[in-house]
């Protein structure tokens, strides 16, 4: 795999220090600490390296490109964490890769065929209550903070007081995903992600990330995630167009899917 980054030499630090006397003062070259920059890599190569069975994986920006080559691999006992898993996820839950979800919400036909069977366990929260979660873990703190949306439901939360105004706030556990897969439109040549409607947080809590991109381009705008967050850019190779189609159908239409997949 290719690595892409700058390196920095040693920068002077001229800083004044008051001394009695007359004593002449040094000033010594400093070292600059270098943070590694993301890795560029083939999608297969990438995943090859980044997942293993049991692995705990947020998934954000439906990265279906990912999701084929994770169902080459046959992984197994995933964990999935996701505000909306999407197709990729849905694919994932029907192939039998996952055992655990930690989503807020859970739309696709494969999943819910799964719920009912009981061969998924699920953790759901609200979707405010989840990227609080990737908050509090991107922050290293035990749990996220949010005010209303699970008074009353069954979902997953403890209740703390605010030390400033006395009210009672709905906590959930921080999220710290072994890994995150990402789908976002582009990065530079640096690394660094421009996302699109996938919370930064994501990327910020997980151990290790992946990102799957449309491009590489010069430069990037707008919502960017510095390239020291990220463990590996991958350029996302085109998805067949029947893939959404296949997805969308019946049991019968995603087991020839899967097994075109696999071949």
């Amino acid at each position: 795999m290719l690595e892409r980054g700058d390196t920095a030499g040693d920068l002077p630090a001229r800083v004044p220090r008051s001394r009695p006397g007359n004593v002449r003062v040094r000033h010594r070259r400093v070292p600059v600490s270098v943070r590694a920059v993301a890795t560029f890599a083939a999608l297969a190569d990438a995943v090859e390296t980044l997942v293993r069975d049991g692995t705990v994986l947020a998934v954000e920006g439906d990265p279906l490109a990912a999701a084929r080559v994770l169902l080459r691999r046959r992984l197994r006992e995933l964990t999935l964490v996701s505000l909306d898993p999407g197709a990729a996820g849905d694919a994932l839950v029907g192939a039998g890769c996952v055992t655990r979800l930690v989503v807020a919400r859970t739309p696709g036909a494969r999943t819910q065929e799964a719920l009912v069977a009981g061969s998924v366990s699920l953790t759901e929260h609200t979707a405010l209550g989840l990227t609080a979660g990737y908050a509090a873990g991107a922050a290293g703190l035990p749990c996220g903070l949010v005010g209303q949306g699970y008074v009353g439901t069954d979902l997953t939360f403890r209740t703390v007081r605010c030390p400033f105004t006395g009210r009672d706030l709905t906590a959930v556990p921080a999220l710290t995903p072994d890994l995150a897969i990402v789908h976002a439109p582009r990065a530079d040549r640096a690394g660094n992600v421009q996302l699109d409607g996938v919370p930064r947080e994501v990327l910020y809590a997980a151990a290790r990330s992946l990102v799957t991109v449309d491009e590489i381009v010069e430069r990037v705008s707008g919502e960017v995630v510095p390239a020291h967050v990220v463990t590996t850019v991958a350029p996302a190779p085109a998805v067949p167009a029947g893939d959404r189609e296949a997805l969308a159908g019946g049991p019968a239409r995603f087991g020839e899917w899967l097994a075109g997949v696999r071949a």
